[in-house]
């Protein structure tokens, strides 16, 4: 397991869909945290894990859902980028 998985799951908290997640997602709280963790992700490709999980925490504090949209970025992401290897490996 490498070190964005630990970070993806580190920063998950579940992956139930909520209601209010429209609402909740448009808040200047959620944009800063969601931001940070995004910031973390890039610490920790850039090989800076220190920095990451602190990044990880300011926006866990911030906002404690953030995993849950983090983790599903991460999920789409994912099976992009897989849809993009399958097409090409034709």
């Amino acid at each position: 397991m490498g070190l964005l998985d630990n970070i993806h799951l580190d920063l998950r908290l579940t992956q139930e869909t909520n209601p209010m997640a429209n609402r909740h997602e448009q808040t200047p709280e959620h944009k800063k945290a969601h931001d940070l963790a995004e910031q973390a992700l890039d610490k920790a490709a850039g090989g800076d894990p220190r920095k990451a999980r602190e990044l990880i925490e300011e926006a866990k504090r911030i906002d404690p859902k953030i995993g849950d949209e983090m983790a599903r970025e991460a999920a789409e992401d994912q099976k992009k980028a897989d849809k993009y290897v399958d097409k090409n490996d034709k």
